[in-house]
């Protein structure tokens, strides 16, 4: 029996489980894990998260579709029904071409989760467009509504952490600009909206941090439940193959040459 391959074995397992129990030891646990259990991480949950953004995606576009039209029906004076057409066409059209391209087992962890970035990025464009010219009246309710899909996005699409971040940075600076070019906004009305957002962004963003800690707490407690079942099988296969090759196992031939005489 060849102990090389066991022995190497054995201490691959016993690297990584001190890994993992270094990164489990300390709060900050994704950021605590080095770059052989990230990879791990990340292959163990591409199928999983590839299905999940696809989902998510077809549920965003449903909810965005509805959503614009009901707001141009029921809420805003004479719309423009080519800018809803242009609203419905490219931000549903831009996240649906995402997910087709960039939502797969196969494709690189940080490919995928910078293009959910960036179609989450496309949701949050098209409602700045949407209500950035909204009459006085209704402008200070209309730039909060720009809140909502952020909110959406942190709660339900699961960005990782800095996905996050990214998205929430994009998405104030957007509503700062569109705020900043309102001449007819007094500063009080431009007050308003982004306190809102900064007030509605945050349990957003504490969610999604405290959710990548716990996921990644779980891989780790599995990848150590899994070292340990693969040494305890290691473990029985090496008793086994010493009681198989053990004298007291093998034949007695003179026992058995007895039997047969008698």
């Amino acid at each position: 029996m060849d102990d090389g391959p066991v022995a190497s074995q054995r201490a691959t397992r016993a690297w990584l489980r001190g890994l993992a129990e270094d990164a489990l030891a300390g709060p900050a646990t994704m950021r605590r894990m080095g770059k052989p259990l990230r990879d791990r991480y990340e292959i163990a949950g591409a199928l999983s998260r590839s299905v999940e953004l696809r989902r998510v995606t077809g549920v965003s576009v449903c909810i965005y579709v509805a959503s614009v039209l009901l707001l141009n029906l029921m809420v805003v004076l004479h719309p423009s029904w080519i800018d809803v057409a242009m609203q419905i066409g490219f931000t549903p059209g831009t996240a649906l071409l995402i997910a087709s391209l960039f939502y797969r087992p196969d494709t690189p962890s940080f490919a995928r989760e910078a293009a959910a970035t960036v179609a989450a990025c496309c949701f949050s464009l098209a409602t700045v467009l949407a209500v950035g010219n909204s009459p006085i009246d209704t402008a200070q309710i209309n730039l909060c509504m720009i809140s909502l899909p952020v909110i959406y996005v942190l709660v339900f699409v699961r960005l990782r952490l800095a996905g996050a971040q990214i998205f929430v940075f994009v998405s104030v600076a957007m509503l700062a600009i569109v705020l900043v070019m309102r001449n007819d906004l007094t500063q009080v009305q431009r007050a308003y909206p982004m306190g809102f957002m900064l007030v509605a962004v945050v349990p957003g963003l504490l969610a999604v941090y405290y959710r990548e800690q716990a996921a990644a707490r779980n891989f780790l407690r599995s990848l150590l439940q899994a070292l340990r079942i693969e040494e305890l099988e290691a473990e029985n296969a090496h008793l086994a193959a010493l009681a198989a090759g053990s004298p007291v196992s093998r034949p007695d031939r003179e026992s058995l040459r007895g039997d047969g005489v008698a």
